[in-house]
């Protein structure tokens, strides 16, 4: 099983072998063999051929990101999830272990993960206030630190960070196709506040941003960037 799939869009999926387990973070538009899905039935115990989350996280309660269907196609009885308060809401009858809610710049333990959240907003444009407590994710898993930005632009959190939630990112994952969020060259700008060893570019080939935003990003980022194709 890969490290790090892309489900195309914010949709990362992270799995780790040493701790067995399977992380999702904003599931949207996934694939599978069930294409008549019921959302009534939430007894999570359809037929597809996707990982099962034993944890799932979401950024924010957009509908590419907060996805009750897609959360239906990866939950099981004993799924985890983190999202924010007004997500949960849409999931409310979707039949798992826990749901808890979090807020930006705090830490929470699950099963061993180490979950840490940073704030993820918009600095000149409103689709996403600062006020309504966003996130982005930092997930630390035997020692590697993954970080996803959520829907966010450049912001002032990511240079403060750097020696702290943001120090020693293994693999960012950035938001590069504009409009919603940072653009490719604003993107680089992020990349340079906190230095992550590895940027994978995402939110782009679906919504908005093309494959060539994510080239251009590669082009003009110092740091090492890895495209990744579309599960």
């Amino acid at each position: 099983m890969k490290e790090i799939i892309w489900h195309g869009h914010a949709t990362i999926q992270l799995n780790s072998q040493e701790k067995n387990v399977v992380i999702y973070i904003d599931p949207y538009n996934l694939s599978d063999k069930n294409n008549n899905l019921d959302n009534n039935k939430l007894n999570n115990n359809f037929d597809n051929n996707l990982d099962k989350a034993d944890i799932i996280l979401i950024t924010h309660a957009h509908y590419d990101h907060c996805s009750l269907a897609d959360a239906i196609k990866v939950s099981k009885p004993t799924t985890i999830i983190l999202s924010t308060a007004d997500c949960l809401k849409n999931l409310e009858k979707l039949d798992v272990n826990k749901k808890v809610i979090v807020e930006p710049n705090k830490k929470y333990d699950v099963n061993g993960i180490i979950v840490e959240t940073i704030p993820a907003y918009n600095i000149n444009t409103k689709f996403h206030p600062k006020e309504k407590k966003w996130v982005g994710y930092v997930i630390t898993i035997n020692n590697k630190k993954y970080y996803h930005a959520g829907d966010t632009d450049e912001i002032p959190e990511m240079s403060a960070f750097k020696e702290t939630t943001l120090s020693n990112i293994d693999v960012a994952f950035l938001p590069i196709g504009g409009t919603y969020t940072m653009n490719a060259e604003e993107a680089v700008k992020a990349a340079n506040a906190f230095n992550p060893k590895k940027v994978i570019p995402i939110h782009y080939g679906n919504v908005v941003g093309t494959k060539e935003d994510a080239e251009l990003f590669k082009e003009k980022c110092n740091c090492d960037v890895e495209i990744l194709e579309e599960n």
